[in-house]
């Protein structure tokens, strides 16, 4: 359909491609869209990723350490993820397994207590998608303590009960950190929103506002 439209199809609508083909695991389709995006932003961490994670969670390894090289033989590097919440009117970041936050105790400790709580409202993790989009250190990480995650649980100690919660990721949320903020969202009643590298995630109630598709 894009290369019979009477016009020449554009990076975004390649995306859109990417992003369909990744969500319903379509590996002919993506591989498709991601030569193209490649061909058109060959600059682009994120186009990178996405094909990245597409070959990890499918099991093909060979492919992922090609995609890997490539960015190292073009000097491209993926950075560390962080992700922020204002609270009271300052920024509180946070990094992958970050530690080093004042409340860092009470901030585990209620994630850890949120995430045996959305077990019980049936969530079970996207064991295949525990890939985030950032850097390939936690791709061997099984039980990350993801950016969002925390912040997000900061961001539920530190403001009182009904609040939305705002949150900024650096990155593309993986598919498991969406999956889990919409549990959050279920078993506390808090709306959170969250800007990705991707867009704008509107979750309320168990649902997010893209669709599931980002």
């Amino acid at each position: 359909m894009i290369r019979r439209a009477p016009f020449t199809p554009t990076a975004n609508m390649w995306g859109a491609l990417l992003t369909a083909s990744r969500v319903h695991k379509n590996m002919h389709l993506a591989k498709l869209a991601a030569e193209q995006l490649l061909a058109m932003e060959p600059e682009k961490i994120n186009n990178y990723v996405v094909l990245l994670n597409l070959y990890m969670s499918s099991g093909k390894q060979d492919e992922a350490c090609r995609v890997l090289d490539t960015l190292k033989r073009k000097g491209l590097y993926i950075s560390a993820a962080c992700s922020w919440v204002t609270v009271k009117k300052k920024d509180h970041m946070f990094f992958f397994k970050d530690i080093f936050h004042p409340q860092s105790s009470e901030i585990y400790r209620r994630l850890d207590t949120l995430m045996k709580e959305i077990k019980e409202f049936g969530y079970v993790a996207e064991e295949s998608e525990l890939l985030p989009d950032i850097h390939p250190d936690e791709l061997k990480t099984s039980n990350a303590y993801h950016s969002e995650r925390l912040a997000i649980a900061f961001g539920l100690v530190s403001t009182s009960p009904h609040t939305p919660l705002r949150i900024t990721q650096s990155h593309r949320l993986c598919r498991d950190c969406h999956k889990v903020i919409k549990f959050v969202t279920k078993v506390t009643r808090r709306e959170i929103i969250v800007r990705d590298g991707s867009r704008f995630h509107h979750f309320k109630l168990g649902v997010c506002s893209c669709g599931d598709y980002w």
